[in-house]
């Protein structure tokens, strides 16, 4: 053959190659700067409006098979001209199943969608997610079983992204920046069930006055009301520690199941916020509890338990919003503060400084999903035994930047690991030097999530480990 062809021929298949790489998003990107490196790249700038990803306005189809029927179809309920019914006639687990290239959901809060139930009856739809790394098992995708409820007429249904971080129960969390599947379905429904689906859409973070939202302070300022749940009593007292200002000073009676308070009548959207904070001051001439539980409600009935240990004396409690994720954080009706059984004797406890936080330039990290001991930063949680074989171990971390901001990068692996996260490298480019990362472990047990704080600077090459090995702080 002719040495000229043979030369064109070999750089026509090459630039033939890097134009094949180009359009598959496999050309070599530049190297990151190392972690801790001073002018790290400003993060990307937060979406400002809703990204819709299905209107079902495109032609028209139905497929029915024996057990259900599945159709894109006009109605006049649609929030366009159509939307897309399921019906299930009988059978087990039969639905609709979107499967698409990997997406990046992580800049948005929620995922919503309108949902008409045409019957008389509640619907219990299904709703499953995977990621590019779920390969359709059941431990590494997101399986919300029978957990929407849909009532007749019309509903919107809200799923906080947070959630599919956490994972639901016998499952890790999912990587936001590659979501492959959404799969609404149903299980198994005692009679024909249908539920029309649209206007299916992401949500991001409201813009917001302040970076800070006061619930309540007590002493007269916030926008929540309060009222006492399952006997306890309060009243607002000065603070006992000296600190100027009031506090609500609540009283668990003994003998008395999950006595607490509630606040309402407060904001609703804590999309826009990261952060739930408060004081709990634990006097030390009073009896008070070992921990502190808190229910984040949302008005669809959803809702998210976490809990954390107490000391005597101040506890300034600082807890990610992203740890409530099983709360519809979009619709928040109530906050509940409360204990789970004061044995012997009346306990106490002063609440203040009730209030959301807002961290500007918060972007989402690359998650941990598998333990092994790897990386600048270790969280060992290997020592915990709750008495629940079904718990699951996980950690959040914080980790600041150059910029300003902040990275959050999830830490979660299936029930039955032996939990230990190496936080490695590419999580803290960009970070602020000297600085230290937050981070958060927890206890998922008992269909309540246990929680505890800690923090650790790396610095040199030298890893850091953060020990998590005392269930009591974790109020467990």
């Amino acid at each position: 053959m002719d040495r000229r062809l043979v030369i064109g021929c070999f750089l026509l298949s090459s630039l033939l190659a890097i134009f094949v790489a180009h359009l598959s998003g496999q050309v070599a990107a530049p190297p990151a700067p190392a972690a801790g490196a001073q002018g790290a790249a400003e993060p990307p700038a937060e979406p400002t409006t809703e990204k819709i990803l299905w209107d079902f306005e495109g032609p028209p189809w139905k497929w029915k098979e024996e057990e259900k029927e599945v159709a894109v179809e006009a109605n006049e309920h649609a929030h366009g001209k159509q939307w897309l019914r399921i019906t299930m006639f009988h059978g087990f687990s039969r639905g609709m199943r979107y499967t698409f290239q990997p997406q990046d959901w992580s800049a948005y809060r929620a995922f919503r969608f309108f949902a008409w139930n045409p019957g008389e009856e509640d619907a219990l739809l299904s709703v499953r997610f995977d990621d590019a790394e779920s390969n359709d098992k059941y431990a590494l995708r997101y399986n919300l079983n029978d957990e929407v409820r849909v009532k007749p007429g019309a509903n919107e249904v809200e799923i906080t992204l947070a959630s599919l971080r956490l994972g639901t129960q016998g499952s890790r969390g999912l990587d936001l920046k590659s979501i492959v599947i959404f799969a609404p379905f149903f299980i198994t429904p005692p009679k024909p069930v249908t539920v029309c689906l649209d206007d299916v859409r992401l949500v991001p973070r409201g813009k917001t006055e302040g970076d800070e939202l006061l619930l309540a302070d007590f002493d007269g300022r916030g926008t929540a009301k309060w009222r006492n749940w399952r006997a306890s009593t309060f009243q607002v007292e000065e603070r006992p520690d000296g600190v100027d200002g009031a506090a609500l000073a609540v009283n668990f009676p003994a003998g008395q199941q999950y006595p607490g308070v509630e606040l309402f009548g407060m904001e609703g959207n804590w999309l826009n916020y990261d952060m739930l904070c408060m004081d709990v001051l634990c006097p030390e001439d009073r009896a008070t509890p070992r921990h502190i539980f808190f229910n984040v409600k949302g008005s669809d009935g959803t809702q998210a338990w976490l809990c954390t240990g107490l000391e005597k004396g101040l506890n300034h409690l600082r807890a990610p919003l992203e740890l409530a994720g099983f709360a519809s954080l979009g619709r928040v009706s109530e906050l509940d503060v409360f204990t789970d059984f004061a044995a012997e004797k009346e306990e106490t406890v002063f609440l203040d400084n009730v209030r959301l936080e807002r961290r500007a330039g918060y972007v989402v990290g690359e998650p941990v999903h598998r333990d092994g001991v790897v990386g600048r930063i270790r969280v060992d949680l290997r020592e915990l035994a709750p008495d629940d074989e079904n718990a699951s171990f996980g950690a959040v971390a914080w980790v600041p930047l150059a910029t300003g901001g902040v990275r959050s990068v999830h830490c979660t692996a299936p029930p039955g690991a032996e939990v230990e996260y190496g936080i490695g490298t590419d999580s803290l480019v960009g970070m602020k030097a000297n600085s230290p990362v937050e981070v958060w472990g927890y206890i998922r047990a008992k269909n309540c999530l246990y929680w505890t704080h800690d923090e650790a600077t790396p610095k040199g090459e030298e890893p850091v480990t953060v020990n998590f090995d005392d269930l009591v702080r974790f109020g467990y």
